[in-house]
């Protein structure tokens, strides 16, 4: 959604900006909530990440004005400049709007924000602000540690070797203040934001070897996402590596990016139980060691990353008889490759990503395979799936301003409109595809309100297929489609048909997903804990997640997910809420077992 054209417009964009953000910065500094509405579209929107109302909250109509100068006075919002670090306002296309998009910095007590706003033109030449976004970038002075480029680190005790202090930090013997379950990419990422902000943070990890959640995935998997969105914060990948990154390549990445990163990261170690003890405002968990012993920690935050926060318990449907068939079942965590079954009948349950995915695998080895229908998908071409991501794939732009554009367009009603359009551009350009599939009995949808599959991907975090092949393969008729609705049962042998006939399969695959992320939260930290979280993945009012990364319902618990690129652009804001919450500076965390010591160096 980050379209490149430019408004064909010979008024000086810097002029207007500057005009624009000085009326802002004296209606905020005077409470001025007239001032405020007339540099503001009626129907627009304010979105704040942190910054002024930590936590992620949207006001649109009416209520911007009020609801905006309420927080300023609350976080002290002053000194609104024009960005150093971000371009010059200029004239853009954003949303399928055009627009003129102004960069701005500014201070508030706990530090330093970035914000954007989009102008349009308004009543009598003026420009008013359809969109206003503020973001909380950098915690103030006395609660970050030194810069790690400072020329004075040349003046360490020799004795002090790098080699000598990881051991010791990787062995961790006193307790984090962050311990974060988890060290995928969700859990990698915010690590190394908590790192450069001086916070010592424990990640633990249950598998053997980091990226090992990725290296026991099936062997075929591919990054469905050009690697050009899903760097990691700080170490861009070589320009060597492919479009595609392969899951084992991907793997090998994170165990480096750990290693480079200088993260405290236990292998072969899991978190087995947890509770917070209130009056001393800390966690105690307990953690198995592949040894057999069993270490406790007692952090004052608890961070869960696993399953990208979207679950990772697998969910196994009840489907009637699956439990008397004889051939082989296992759900699609657990898939390697199809090697073994060429030459024999496979069905898969699903037809989202993963469930293509598979029978494509298990087609390409010479399983005759069927794929068992329950539920609509959307389908588009990688070329048009990329069009949601142009900017970053041109290299023209850094991928922290992209990633702050994409966060300052997180709007719901905006949002959808710019997907819908974005769908009937695909829909025309894949119909060719579209109609070689559902002629073969794929049945297919176009998203939540025609928006296609990047907010079901948002939203669901499955739904949909960016064709890797597979979808040749159905038109070709060599993937088969069986809609649910035909099935009766299973039973020993295969499959019972409504028509009476039978399909013999040796081997059924359950591409049906994971349990809500509740369920996660229950497995480690018990009952009461996950009945008071909830449904950890879902969205408020204002559509924004109700608990990733933000203070959720337990204190002291922190959810961290989000598809790689949704992870690295909101776990720089779950670093700073932990960061603010350590050194004092969160409102929620202002008790004296809630402050730590700021840094006096970076760990």
């Amino acid at each position: 959604m980050f379209e490149s054209s430019a408004m064909n417009d010979s008024r000086n964009p810097v002029a207007i900006g500057s005009r624009w953000l000085a009326d802002f910065a004296v209606a905020v500094a005077t409470s001025d909530a007239a001032r405020l509405s007339a540099l503001l579209e009626p129907g627009g929107h304010w979105r704040d990440v942190v910054s002024l109302t930590w936590a992620n909250r949207r006001r649109s109509g009416d209520d911007v004005p009020g609801a905006l100068l309420d927080a300023a006075r609350t976080v002290g919002l002053r000194d609104l400049r024009l960005s150093e670090r971000f371009p010059a306002p200029r004239f853009a296309k954003r949303s399928a709007r055009d627009v003129l998009e102004v960069f701005f910095d500014f201070t508030v007590d706990a530090g330093e924000g970035t914000g954007i706003a989009r102008l349009v033109p308004g009543a009598d030449d003026n420009w008013v602000a359809w969109i206003v976004f503020t973001s909380l970038q950098r915690l103030r002075r006395d609660a970050m540690p030194p810069d790690p480029g400072d020329p004075e680190e040349v003046y360490r005790d020799p004795r002090d070797t790098w080699s000598r202090r990881r051991e010791e930090e990787q062995r961790h013997d006193g307790e984090p203040e962050v311990l974060i379950v988890g060290a995928g990419q969700a859990g990698l990422t915010l690590g190394a934001y908590l790192r450069r902000l001086g916070v010592d943070a424990l990640l633990v990890e249950k598998n053997a070897r980091v990226g090992d959640n990725w290296r026991q995935r099936y062997d075929s998997l591919v990054l469905h996402t050009p690697k050009q969105v899903v760097p990691l914060p700080f170490l861009p990948y070589p320009e060597t590596f492919p479009m595609w990154i392969p899951k084992d390549q991907y793997a090998d990445w994170l165990e480096h990016y750990a290693s480079a990163l200088e993260l405290n990261v236990w292998t072969a170690a899991e978190v087995t139980g947890a509770e917070y003890d209130d009056a001393e405002g800390r966690w105690t968990v307990r953690i198995a060691r592949s040894d057999g012993s069993e270490t406790v920690r007692r952090p004052p935050h608890l961070v869960l990353a696993t399953g990208g926060g979207y679950g990772s318990i697998p969910y196994i449907p009840d489907l009637p008889g699956l439990d008397e068939f004889g051939g082989e079942v296992l759900h699609s965590k657990h898939y390697v490759n199809g090697r073994a079954y060429a030459g024999k009948r496979a069905m898969v349950v699903g037809v989202s990503t993963s469930g293509h995915d598979i029978a494509y695998d298990l087609c390409e080895w010479g399983a005759e395979t069927t794929m068992l229908q329950r539920g609509t998908t959307v389908l588009v071409s990688p070329h048009m799936a990329n069009q949601a991501y142009g900017a970053y794939l041109t290299g023209e732009q850094s991928v922290e301003e992209l990633d702050l554009i994409g966060a300052s367009g997180f709007i719901e009603p905006v949002t959808v409109s710019a997907l819908r359009a974005l769908t009937r551009q695909a829909v025309e350009y894949d119909r060719e595809l579209i109609e070689s599939v559902t002629r073969r009995g794929l049945r297919l949808d176009q998203g939540p309100d025609d928006t296609g599959w990047m907010l079901k991907s948002i939203k669901l975090s499955g739904g949909y297929y960016i064709n890797a092949g597979a979808s040749f393969a159905i038109a070709e008729g060599r993937i088969a489609i069986l809609d649910a609705a035909e099935l009766v049962r299973f039973d020993e042998r295969g499959a019972v048909l409504r028509d009476g006939t039978r399909r013999p399969l040796d081997l059924i695959v359950l591409a049906t997903g994971f349990l809500e992320p509740q369920e996660d939260v229950r497995a480690i930290l018990g009952d009461e804990v996950a009945e008071k979280m909830g449904n950890v993945f879902r969205f408020d009012e204002e559509g924004e997640h109700t608990d990733m990364w933000r203070p959720t319902a337990q204190r002291g618990l922190w959810i961290m997910g989000g598809g790689i690129p949704t992870a690295r652009n909101y776990g720089r804001y779950l670093a700073l809420h932990l960061a603010a919450a350590l050194r004092g500076l969160h409102p929620l965390y202002q008790s004296a077992g809630d402050v730590a010591e700021a840094p006096a160096e970076t760990r």
